[in-house]
């Protein structure tokens, strides 16, 4: 239901959501298959364009067994430290889309800083700390989609995922598959200007042939219609025949009647 909402679907007994989410980050995940209740809520929220980045897991195991990075249509992130290696504890394998920095505490400065409050029971002053995680690199995933949500707001989840996979720099994975890579903010975005001004132009290129094709259609019918009006003007007039003359029959003679004589 959370996806739903987010996303600006409708949730029985919960207030619509007046700004729907272009991006959801989800750093959340457990073991286990991918749950039909998690397929129906990512279809809707790519159906309403929003696109899903979910942490891949901090289990050091196959992402594949980790929930909901393995369901489809989601960008399945994993962990790098700050050397460029995959981080020890990220999941990996084919089901990881790209990686982001995820930090690695067992050195000095090894973690993602963090914003945070410094309050024990009661909200202190704000402060920073030091994490790990894939639920540290998803979110810079999510940035970097938003970012690219600026410059094409219709951009799908297909289309964010191959430029983030096209963009991204080498990963250094020591185990079967750590994605296609490190993000690449700048890259990224770029890439997706780029598409965007090419489908752009694709798009005028054939307005503009459409419109030629229309008046080259008009064009010809006016010439059409020309040529006929001018052979109707040209045509001779029809020949009247005139009506046969008609002769009148001879007036009938007739005798002077004789006077009838009564004895």
């Amino acid at each position: 239901d959370g996806i739903i909402w987010a996303a600006g679907g409708s949730v029985r007994g919960v207030p619509a959501n007046q700004n729907p989410a272009q991006v959801i980050n989800m750093s959340i995940g457990s073991e286990g298959t991918c749950t039909t209740p998690y397929r129906q809520a990512i279809a809707q929220a790519n159906k309403r364009g929003s696109i899903v980045v979910v942490a891949a897991g901090n289990n050091n195991f196959d992402a594949s067994k980790s929930s909901p990075g393995n369901c489809e249509d989601v960008i399945n992130v994993g962990a790098t430290d700050k050397n460029g290696k995959r981080s020890y504890f990220s999941n990996y394998g084919s089901r990881v889309d790209v990686s982001a920095p995820g930090g690695d505490r067992r050195y000095w400065g090894g973690g993602i800083l963090s914003t945070l409050n410094a309050g024990k029971t009661a909200p202190g002053k704000a402060d920073y700390a030091e994490y790990q995680g894939t639920s540290m690199a998803a979110p810079h995933v999510a940035g970097i989609v938003a970012l690219m949500k600026s410059v094409d707001p219709k951009l799908t989840y297909a289309q964010a995922k191959k430029a983030l996979q096209s963009t991204s720099q080498g990963v250094e994975c020591d185990q079967s598959a750590c994605g296609s890579g490190i993000v690449n903010a700048a890259r990224a975005v770029q890439q997706v200007r780029s598409d965007r001004e090419a489908a752009d132009a694709a798009a005028a290129r054939k307005k503009a042939e459409e419109e030629a094709a229309r008046k080259k259609a008009a064009e010809e019918a006016a010439r059409k219609k020309a040529e006929e009006d001018a052979k109707r003007q040209q045509a001779p007039a029809p020949k009247v025949t005139p009506a046969p003359k008609v002769t009148p029959a001879p007036k009938a003679r007739t005798r002077p009647s004789r006077p009838v004589t009564r004895p």
